[in-house]
């Protein structure tokens, strides 16, 4: 009796506990190596344009996040930014019309050439050369575009057109405490709490992540100082770190308690990039959010961007929205 209790417990030291190694297998498959445009550009004038944004934190909420959420049969869906660095255009105009679609006023997909031209009232970022965060500005003071087909996307700067403004922001917050990175918490409790759709950014040229296919990814190179594209985050999953009632547990810092769970992040290369989300649409990727030393997976989401349109008015009629945009076919009698 007495051997079996120390085999009993001798088993218990082989036993692999659940850690950061257990996500560096690999558990994805790459496609052949294509080199795809990206676009994210960021100096010194954006760099503290996004210091002086508004940051929230939801680290120490005490409201359940769900244990996973994907918002992508609910939001703007994959497009193709081309040989165009355009990303951060996309992303943050996928990420307004978004707020729209999950208000229920789809105003159907918006104008990539508005901050593409500089059209709007913020800061000016290089056309097809690279943007940043800080142009969602363009998206304040009820600034903010028009539709793509009447102004369709070319994959190449070029003048603004005189169009009537269907989409603008109340406001927009980076997602995270200060100038730290988002934890995982703060990402899960802005899409299964808030139901956002972010804008994020990613080191995309390191490692596998530009040519991932299928399967979670865990490659995990690349810091902040690569980041190089911006795409959008719609969901999210905990895996085993849930409780009883299946919402998700954090540890201290905001990490999945088992040190598991992934990300879902939609792409703008087409939908052959990538694997499928639950709308059965390619042009996604599932990823871990961190390395084994703790750190942000190929830097994702080192920051992250949510706009604000006022949800609650805009679905009362001769609200905030309907005062803005008279056109609008549900301001009408």
């Amino acid at each position: 009796m007495k051997s079996l209790t120390l085999l009993l417990v001798a088993s218990l030291f082989l036993i692999p506990s659940q850690s950061f190694s257990d996500s560096t297998l690999k558990t994805y498959h790459v496609k052949q190596r294509k080199v795809h445009a990206k676009g994210l550009k960021r100096n010194f004038a954006s760099k503290r344009m996004m210091m002086s944004m508004k940051h929230l934190s939801f680290k120490d909420s005490e409201i359940a996040v769900p244990g996973a959420m994907d918002l992508s049969a609910q939001v703007s869906l994959p497009e193709d930014q081309g040989n165009c660095g355009a990303c951060w255009d996309f992303s943050l105009t996928k990420a307004l019309r978004s707020e729209y679609m999950l208000a229920g006023l789809d105003p159907g997909v918006l104008d990539f050439n508005y901050l593409l031209n500089n059209c709007g009232p913020g800061p000016a970022m290089d056309g097809c050369q690279g943007g940043d965060f800080s142009a969602a500005a363009s998206f304040e003071n009820k600034g903010g575009p028009n539709l793509n087909a009447n102004d369709p996307y070319t994959q190449q700067a070029g003048a603004c057109k005189e169009l009537p403004t269907l989409a603008t922001a109340q406001s927009y917050t980076m997602v995270g405490e200060g100038n730290n990175p988002p934890t995982f918490k703060d990402l899960a409790y802005s899409i299964g709490v808030l139901h956002h759709m972010l804008s994020v950014d990613v080191a995309a040229a390191s490692g596998d992540w530009e040519n991932y296919s299928d399967g979670i990814y865990n490659d995990c190179q690349g810091t902040a100082n690569d980041v190089d594209h911006m795409i959008n985050m719609v969901g999210y999953n905990c895996e085993t770190s849930i409780d009883a009632n299946g919402d998700c547990l954090f540890d201290t810092t905001g990490m999945p308690v088992n040190h598991d769970g992934y990300l879902l992040l939609e792409n703008n290369w087409g939908e052959t990039w990538g694997t499928e989300a639950s709308n059965g649409m390619g042009g996604y990727m599932k990823t871990r959010m961190y390395a084994q030393d703790g750190s942000h997976c190929n830097a994702i989401a080192t920051d992250a961007l949510y706009f604000d349109i006022e949800r609650v008015q805009a679905k009362k009629k001769g609200g905030f929205l309907c005062g803005l945009f008279q056109h609008f076919p549900w301001c009408k009698a």
